[in-house]
């Protein structure tokens, strides 16, 4: 059916560009479609429609290479589309369907005889990759196709164990990270000469037990490997524990941290340690309890610029002894505790009080309407004329402003992009009665 003859062509044209949008199109809709002269409507019905096998094999053969390899990066691709597409004469377009899942093993022995290196790679780290694939290139003359192959992730048994014994140290590495590694070699890796097979494979994420306690009591540098990896909780603890402050500090800087383990390193002797914990987007309320108490500013001015500060946290911090702590808390816009800001907005020091009232922070919440107000009253035109300028203050605040006495404060208002018509009006009023 030619396009003309679809109701409403142009709107379903507009609507498939749309990526929240799903279409379930008719065999007539996806043809017109197909057969659109613009590049971008067949790359968006490919990206979109369930299309249906004649369509596949249409758009496979399309004049655009971005169509092409936008068809060979979809799922559910039948027979003859694999096959025309495994032929293609763009490298691309044969590169994105080599790494696709749903190959048919037809398609993945053609693409076996690639004369590309990089559709090669792609084919090699393919999951679904089919044995008989898998046993030819593991004898492979080819260093780099071994290579390619040692990192697949679902990687035969018996080619793992002819690659153990690999003389290339490049493959027995790739082997060594690689997850889908048996515990076996696993095991025999762990007892390797080498420190460098012995370090790749604490970077493995997927490791027995015991071959984590072994690791957890190797040299320094397979500790420090393991401390960046590992997700398990009593090798963690145990590392948290570890002598050596390069280990311990490799495991502050991992962001998957128990919270025992976060709590261990918070209290390290070492600031530095410390100071990388605090890195950290997600540490518990009890470890900033700890770090809100650290004796070292740079510590705790950290923990004051923490997105994620707890509310007790700020609480203590907004009573800190420091300034620059003080200070860094109020320029901190996360901070949603009413009782911290309030006591910020009372601080003696004015520039707490202007870094408060500057802070796009006090627009965020209904209740920072007392907050703001409390500085629209400060005895300083400084704060006031801070929170003038800040265009996240409520209307009644820029109100009150808007009468201020000094002309700082009415002229920073003035600017004020957000102001309202009121509040201009007010403004023109209150410099009329002043002449």
């Amino acid at each position: 059916m030619p396009k003309h003859q679809i109701s409403n062509y142009e709107e379903l044209c507009k609507s498939l560009s749309s990526w929240g949008e799903w279409h379930d199109l008719s065999l007539a809709e996806q043809r017109a479609l197909a057969e659109d002269e613009r590049e971008s409507i067949r790359k968006d019905l490919v990206r979109h429609g369930e299309l249906k096998k004649s369509i596949q094999q249409k758009l496979a053969s399309d004049p655009s290479p971005i169509v092409r390899q936008a068809l060979a990066n979809s799922t559910d691709l039948g027979r003859s589309a694999q096959i025309q597409l495994a032929g293609d004469d763009s490298k691309l377009v044969r590169m994105a369907l080599a790494g696709q899942y749903g190959l048919k093993k037809s398609v993945q022995r053609k693409l076996a005889t690639d004369e590309s290196m990089e559709v090669l790679k792609e084919l090699l780290n393919n999951r679904e990759l089919i044995e008989s694939i898998q046993l030819e290139f593991a004898n492979h003359p080819c260093l780099v196709t071994r290579q390619y192959l040692a990192s697949n992730g679902a990687l035969l048994a018996s080619i793992q164990s002819q690659f153990i014994n690999e003389k290339n140290l490049t493959i027995r590495l790739i082997l060594a990270r690689n997850p889908a590694l048996i515990e076996d070699l696993q095991l025999t890796f762990s007892e390797d000469k080498s420190i460098l097979v012995r370090e790749a494979l604490a970077e493995n994420y997927n490791l027995s037990e015991v071959v984590l306690e072994r690791l957890a009591e190797d040299q320094e540098s397979v500790r420090i490997k393991l401390a960046r990896t590992t997700h398990d909780i009593d090798i963690q603890l145990k590392l948290a524990d570890d002598h050596c402050k390069g280990v311990r500090m490799a495991l502050a800087g991992q962001r998957c941290l128990e919270p025992g383990v976060q709590c261990k390193l918070a209290d390290d002797t070492s600031h530095d340690i410390r100071e990388t914990l605090m890195q950290n987007d997600f540490l518990t309320e009890s470890v900033q309890m700890i770090f809100a108490n650290d004796e070292r500013i740079s510590i705790r001015k950290l923990l004051a610029r923490f997105d994620e500060i707890c509310e007790s946290a700020q609480i203590k911090l907004a009573k800190d002894s420091s300034i620059a702590i003080r200070q860094a808390l109020a320029e901190n816009h996360e901070v949603y505790s009413d009782i911290a800001r309030r006591k910020l907005a009372k601080d003696k020091v004015e520039e707490i009080r202007v870094a408060l009232a500057s802070s796009t922070g006090i627009g965020n919440y209904a209740h920072n309407t007392d907050i703001q107000l409390l500085l629209a009253d400060d005895c300083s035109e400084t704060v006031r004329t801070a929170l003038a300028e800040n265009d996240t203050i409520h209307q009644d605040v820029m109100l009150k402003l808007a009468e201020d006495s000094s002309s700082l404060v009415r002229e920073a208002l003035a600017q004020n992009y957000e102001i309202s018509k009121a509040v201009l009006k007010k403004l023109k009023k209150y410099k009329e009665s002043s002449n």
